[in-house]
């Protein structure tokens, strides 16, 4: 029943002792694994840690686009929103790489989410900061890091790492 959650921390926690590349076929597992049981968010967070430690990991960078695509497609079918912007960040992150600079479309929905999620919103700044950096835009960079930084006490993941810990 919860093995897509288990393979996706167990995954995470490989990935640090194990090469990235290595670790990211485990995510497939999880993705299966979750949608066997029909837990759908889990399927979703498997598919976008595939996604994201692929883009980390060096992969091709137009193999990434459909990879990409298809995520934040079923991110939209599942009604993952959350994911859906986060994906979408990393997303514009890498079609800045490719040369295309496309722009996510965010519906006012998502310019909410973006807006009043300070999980979301501190991965925008990540992945603005990592561009900025990238094209040795270092104003850019400082300012972004300041604010992923500012955000860093209240983000579900440090939420998440808390209640864990008690």
């Amino acid at each position: 029943e919860n093995a897509g959650e288990v393979i996706l921390v167990c995954t995470q926690v490989k990935s640090y002792v194990e090469p990235l590349q290595a670790t990211l076929e485990y995510h497939h597992e999880g993705y299966a694994a979750a949608m066997a049981s029909g837990d759908s968010s889990q399927a979703v967070i498997n598919t976008l840690l595939n996604c994201i430690g692929s883009f980390f990991a060096g992969a091709n960078l137009q193999r990434m686009e459909d990879l990409f695509a298809d995520t934040v497609k079923l991110c939209e079918e599942r009604h993952q929103l959350n994911y859906k912007f986060q994906a979408q960040q990393v997303q514009r992150s890498l079609s800045k790489l490719i040369g295309t600079g496309k722009e996510p479309k965010h519906s006012s929905e998502g310019r909410d989410v973006l807006a009043s999620n300070s999980s979301v919103l501190r991965s925008y700044h990540y992945h603005t900061a990592y561009i900025s950096f990238i094209f040795r835009s270092y104003d850019d960079t400082i300012e972004n890091i300041e604010k992923y930084f500012a955000l860093q006490e209240n983000t579900w993941g440090i939420l998440f790492l808390a209640h864990a810990v008690h």
